[in-house]
């Protein structure tokens, strides 16, 4: 079988002879080659599958949680251009009022003009200044408390105000037992 299949094939390569130009009214090469197509196997057609697709609950969490995350985004970008924008009408407000306290400050020393409260104090109110002899110090042992001049005024402002206690807790007494 082998050997015919062979000898079939390399036969139409005898009747050429070399040159197709002999044999091109024969038939039976029209024939053979038709019967050869024929036994060529034919490719199938692809059947196309259609693929499954299916729904998971996991990738539904997620598309979400990220559209979660989006709109925190965008809602902290939002905030942020607020933040913002109100910081620097802040820092214009905060300029012009250190402009304003600037001039305040100004007109504040201008109203302060010692020659000038000098000479009304002297003129007008007919003041002087204190001469050394009016000027007297006192040195104090005790710092930054009262110091009694007196000790009898102090021991009757004492006992006034042992006494005025003892009224207050009586009258308060009296009320509590009303």
């Amino acid at each position: 079988m082998a050997a015919t299949a062979a000898t079939e094939r390399y036969a139409h390569r005898s009747m050429y002879n070399g040159s197709a130009a002999y044999d091109l009214d024969r038939r039976e090469w029209y024939e053979e080659e038709q019967e050869q197509q024929q036994r060529k196997p034919q490719p199938k057609p692809e059947v196309r599958r259609r693929e499954n697709y299916s729904f998971s609950p996991l990738s539904a969490v997620g598309a979400v949680i990220a559209a979660v995350l989006i709109v925190f985004a965008l809602l902290g970008y939002v905030n942020y251009n607020e933040l913002t924008t109100e910081t620097v009408r802040l820092e214009n407000k905060i300029e012009e009022l250190r402009e304003q306290e600037r001039k305040l400050t100004v007109k504040y020393e201008e109203t302060f003009d010692i020659t000038s409260i000098e000479t009304y104090a002297a003129n007008v109110l007919s003041m002087s200044k204190p001469d050394q002899s009016q000027i007297i110090e006192l040195g104090l042992s005790a710092k930054d408390k009262a110091v009694v001049i007196s000790e009898p005024a102090a021991k009757q402002a004492e006992a006034g105000a042992s006494f005025g206690g003892l009224v207050q807790f009586f009258g308060t007494l009296a009320a509590y037992f009303k």
